[in-house]
């Protein structure tokens, strides 16, 4: 997972499409910083409470490695 976040750092979200209508439009519509576009990729993947989705997957398999349990991501 740190891998994965490493290697999406490369990217900046200017590389992305976020309206197939309107490719030229380079920022997110829910973007609402100036600098959206000049940020890695890896930072806009996001949880739906607006957390940080690879430190909260790497916290959960964390936790699933030290109590040996199943982890399930939905």
């Amino acid at each position: 997972m740190e891998t994965i976040r490493q290697e999406l750092k490369a990217f900046d979200a200017s590389q992305l499409v976020w309206d197939f209508d309107n490719p030229q439009k380079r920022v997110p519509p829910w973007a609402e910083r100036d600098d959206a576009d000049k940020l890695p990729l890896s930072e806009y993947f996001t949880t739906s409470d607006g957390e940080d989705f690879f430190d909260q997957a790497l916290r959960a398999m964390r936790q699933a490695r030290e109590y040996r349990c199943p982890l399930e991501m939905e």
